[in-house]
């Protein structure tokens, strides 16, 4: 668990990107740059969305070792840092599996955090959620 103020950066890491937003000190009401751009405008609203739909995030379901053993090499990750660079938390995500059910069955996002040894799954509307596209622009590098 993290608490929402101590959050100073934001870091985002896909196959196809990294990036990073940062806190600027002594702003109120608090605002965000990109790392190494400031001349791209960040979402203020957006990123006080995600944070807080992140902090409300819980996992979806906790996994059996078998379907655990699917998560390799994850695609996605992200780092909250806070004063000092000192991590917060860190969630890296991957592949979509479908978990069997008594009657059907349910899409499963697989993922994995500091907080938790194990992978475990969460619902990938939860990750959409958190609206990761709409805190930047679409120019970041």
């Amino acid at each position: 668990d993290f608490q929402n103020l101590m959050i100073e950066e934001i870091q985002i890491e896909s196959a196809a990107k990294k990036w990073s937003l940062v806190k600027e000190s002594g702003k109120t009401p608090e605002t965000w740059k990109v790392a190494g751009d400031e001349k791209l405008k960040v979402n203020e609203k957006a990123v006080r969305t995600f944070i807080t739909r992140l902090s409300d995030t819980a996992v979806t379901e906790y996994l059996d070792p078998s379907e655990q053993a699917g998560f390799k090499n994850p695609d996605q990750k992200m780092t909250l840092l806070g004063k000092d660079k000192k991590v917060l938390f860190v969630l890296e995500w991957g592949n979509t599996f479908k978990k069997k059910l008594p009657v059907g069955e349910k899409s499963l996002v697989l993922a994995r955090s500091n907080l938790f040894k194990e992978a475990f799954g969460l619902d990938p509307s939860v990750i959409e959620s958190w609206g990761l596209a709409s805190l930047v622009p679409k120019e970041v590098p």
